[in-house]
């Protein structure tokens, strides 16, 4: 997750650098952001089943409803900022993205866990699902009949 995030964030600080005459060297930069970016699906895609298994569609969906948010004000964000569309003003919208990254970075480094959460384990009975399948195919038998 760390590399991720912090990878991604620092090949578009370094996209905004580049100057007249290096479009490729920006669509390097970006490519490459957006392919390290893909590394993060393996920490918090599957920390959802990790903590709450569950429960785990229900807060990824919370989640991804969140998120959602970074997608209605981000244009916003990047227009106020960017009225004339000079280099400097580009440079403090990828600062502010990097900035925002590597937050994430720091959040999920410092309270992230792969631990079943107190408040997602289940309480009461064994249910069939936690019985080893011979138990649980008894179980079964017993309420059919």
């Amino acid at each position: 997750m760390l590399i991720a995030l912090l990878g991604q964030a620092t090949f578009l600080v370094l996209s905004g650098y580049c100057g007249c005459g290096q479009e490729a060297l920006v669509i390097v930069f970006i490519t490459a952001g957006m392919a390290i970016s893909g590394l993060q699906y393996s920490g918090f895609v599957v920390n959802y089943l990790d903590i709450a298994p569950p429960f785990s569609g229900t807060i990824m969906g919370m989640g991804n409803t969140i998120s959602c948010l970074a997608g209605i004000v981000s244009p916003m964000v990047t227009s106020a900022l960017t009225p004339n569309g000079t280099q400097e003003e580009w440079q403090s919208v990828l600062w502010v993205t990097a900035g925002i990254l590597g937050t994430g970075a720091l959040v999920f480094a410092l309270f992230a866990s792969g631990e079943v959460q107190a408040w997602a384990k289940h309480k009461g009975g064994d249910a069939p699902e936690e019985l080893p399948l011979k138990e649980a195919e008894m179980v079964l038998e017993k309420d059919t009949h």
